[in-house]
């Protein structure tokens, strides 16, 4: 038979045990796309736009000031791209979706186009939504001052300085067929 006071020290003990449940709990979840669809829209329908040969893939990597804390490839499923990130602990962070292609046609993988957020995420869910108007396109992967985008589209090599003659006179080129 306990004592009142072993009785007492039991059950705060208890209540201490009970209480450390809870904790642990503060990671949270981040889902890419709005809550509804839990998805993003493939920025300006690039998967159908470019017509080289090759796959194009969707990344998402996340950031806490300077440091990258993960890079993951995100599902492409049609004209919607998603990524579910577990285990950040609540504080803000840097999300950068960048989709790329890797093109058969030119041997080379090619950045298409990329956005960056912050979501000061709390405990729990999250969600990070990308719109059209938030993706830059102006990658290079030479000097003629095509982004890489407009040659795939095309079916131009953007590894080349080469353009296409009666094509494109735009920029550095070197006219050759």
């Amino acid at each position: 038979m306990r004592t009142g006071t072993q009785r007492v020290l039991v059950t705060v003990l208890w209540v201490a045990l009970l209480s450390l449940v809870g904790c642990g709990d503060d990671d949270s979840t981040v889902t890419i796309g709005p809550p509804d669809s839990g998805a993003i829209k493939i920025p300006m329908d690039i998967h159908k736009a470019v017509t080289a040969t090759g796959t194009l893939r969707g990344f998402i990597s996340v950031f806490r000031g300077e440091t990258e804390v993960l890079t993951q490839e995100m599902t492409i499923d049609g004209d919607e791209a998603s990524a579910t990130i577990p285990g950040l602990d609540p504080e803000v962070y840097s999300f950068t979706v960048e989709f790329e292609f890797e093109a058969v046609d030119f041997d080379g993988t090619f950045i298409v186009a990329s956005a960056t957020k912050e979501l000061d995420v709390v405990a729990g869910s999250n969600n990070l939504d990308f719109n059209n108007s938030d993706y830059d396109i102006n990658f290079h992967g030479d000097d003629d001052e095509l982004n890489n985008l407009y040659e795939l589209e095309n079916n131009l090599n953007p590894s080349s300085n080469v353009c296409v003659v009666g094509f494109s006179l735009v920029g550095r080129c070197t006219l050759g067929g």
